[in-house]
């Protein structure tokens, strides 16, 4: 007798990751998945990580940041006891000019020259942090997939979705070296105990997501320098949500999503009256 699968539910492991987001960014077109935008590490982030890979024995503390300019300094301290003594002392600082890349260093010495060498290869790297982003906005976005908690990190995807998360295990596992990430994949049998428990997940994922929407809508409508295309794409995020409870509802026939369907009605109609709000403010 055939047994019907509903879909997956997914998990994954990301541990030590360290890749060209040129690599990624290959492996994903490669196995078509287009539409993932792969995240580029700021600045602060990529010299903070340079710096540690550099530096042992000593103490990396923030000297600030501007618009322009990203900063660290690399202390050894002294201490003792005896006599209730501190003292730390500068061993090199570290400035990055944001706009350019270009570091300079207070004193030019064979650790300057380790970090300089460092923050050219973390400034194109991504790491495990950046990794587990990729995945998890792949398993939404390309998937069609639903947080089955809510700290997020398992996912359920449909059956319809099945060969684009094959792809998406494939693109990962090429781009980091196969060994430090790995899926884990649970088939889901169609019965009516699963459909039940997938409509309440809908229904917290409707929830959940409209309103992180709705909230970055408000914020976008009272930043007077903020455009009206950040809430255009607020409403377009609404639409995709329904486009795939919709999906859902396709597939499997037996879910009902009057509920997600109040959620992110309610969703449209806040954005609606802050997108007429913030065009009449514009004219007055």
């Amino acid at each position: 007798m055939k047994t019907n699968l509903c879909g997956e539910i997914v998990a994954y492991s990301v541990n030590g990751v360290f890749v060209s987001r040129e690599t990624v960014v290959n492996a994903l077109k490669k196995h078509g998945l287009t539409t993932i935008v792969v995240p580029q590490a700021e600045p602060r982030t990529f010299l903070r990580r340079a710096i540690a890979d550099c530096v042992t024995g000593g103490l990396i503390r923030p000297i600030g940041e501007d618009a322009t300019q990203v900063g660290y300094a690399v202390l050894d301290e002294e201490s003792n006891i005896e006599t209730a003594s501190y003292h730390a002392s500068l061993r090199e600082s570290i400035v990055m000019h944001k706009p350019t890349g270009t570091v300079t260093f207070t004193r030019k010495t064979a650790l300057s020259d380790r970090i300089e060498k460092a923050v050219k290869v973390h400034g194109g790297s991504l790491v495990t942090r950046e990794i587990t982003y990729v995945i998890k906005k792949a398993l939404v976005t390309e998937c069609d997939g639903v947080a089955v908690r809510p700290q997020g990190g398992v996912y359920f995807v449909p059956t319809s979705c099945k060969s684009k998360l094959n792809a998406l295990e494939s693109a990962i596992a090429e781009a980091a070296n196969n060994g430090r990430v790995r899926f884990f994949r649970l088939s889901v049998i169609q019965d009516a105990r699963s459909v039940k428990d997938l409509a309440d997940i809908l229904l917290e994922f409707a929830k959940d997501e409209s309103a992180v929407i709705v909230n970055e809508a408000v914020k976008a409508a009272s930043d007077a320098l903020s455009r009206p295309c950040q809430l255009k794409t607020r409403m377009s995020r609404v639409g995709a949500l329904l486009n795939k409870i919709t999906k859902y509802e396709e597939a499997l026939g037996k879910i009902s999503v009057e509920g997600t369907q109040q959620y992110l009605a309610n969703a449209k109609r806040t954005i609606k009256k802050l997108m007429l709000a913030k065009a009449l403010a514009r004219k007055g």
